[in-house]
């Protein structure tokens, strides 16, 4: 069963729902060099939907993911203007 809370490591914090110690389902991921994952979690790694930003602030990724790297619909955003919008392949743009 599903509960709510929060998982630490060298990596950074993990809020959310936790299955078996590790992330699974809805959840926050700050990082120790300050980006930001919040989204939909499977087995510790993004996996659905979510929102990717790196700990420049100046960089967004918005869509979806499967096993930790962008996969499917997604745009890659700089200063909030699209760079890229369309299909990803195993964390690579227009495959």
């Amino acid at each position: 069963m599903r509960e709510q809370g929060t998982l630490t490591g060298e990596w950074g914090t993990y809020t959310g729902e936790i299955l078996n110690g590790q992330s699974y389902g809805k959840g926050k991921a700050i990082f120790s060099d300050g980006s930001l994952y919040e989204g939909d979690f499977v087995n510790g790694f993004f996996h659905g939907k979510g929102v990717f930003t790196w700990s420049d602030l100046v960089r967004t990724y918005i869509g979806n993911f499967v096993d930790g790297e962008f996969h499917g619909y997604g745009k890659l955003l700089k200063y909030g203007n699209v760079i890229y919008e369309g299909n990803w392949t195993k964390g690579k743009p227009g495959y």
